[in-house]
């Protein structure tokens, strides 16, 4: 939990919580990636296989070791697994404005829908969500 408080700031209002995490890795079609840099946890992803289609549910990496590939890292690694379950699309919803993005842009990650004013931080301003899409 320690790297969801860090990875994702408390006015966001959108980060996962323990029970909320625990229940989605108890799923049987749930993949946990972790990264480590020094025996210590520098990141992890969170994604779910459906038939041929995956969804990245959640990727963080803890703020010191960003900008260093840790993210990419997991990224491919995801994508690789999931070209190996024959997966023909991986797809994710993150809040507009993520600075993310241009990493997901980087492998390939194309906007195809909007939900309008989705997320609502602490502020209780509301933001829209982004889907995005890559296929295999």
């Amino acid at each position: 939990m320690e790297i969801i408080e860090k990875s994702f700031p408390a006015e966001f209002g959108e980060a996962w919580n323990a029970r909320q995490l625990e229940s989605m890795l108890a799923l049987p079609s749930v993949d946990t990636l972790l990264a480590r840099q020094d025996h210590r946890l520098s990141g992890f992803a969170i994604s779910r296989r459906i038939f041929d289609e995956c969804e990245l549910l959640l990727i963080a990496v803890d703020p010191e070791f960003r900008r260093m590939g840790v993210g990419g890292l997991l990224l491919e690694h995801m994508i690789s697994q999931s070209r190996d379950a024959l997966v023909a699309k991986v797809f994710l919803e993150m809040r507009e404005g993520n600075i993310a993005q241009a990493l997901y842009s980087k492998f390939g990650f194309k906007p195809i829908g909007r939900r309008a004013q989705y997320y609502r931080g602490n502020d209780g301003e509301c933001h829209d969500a982004v889907t995005l899409a890559v296929i295999l």
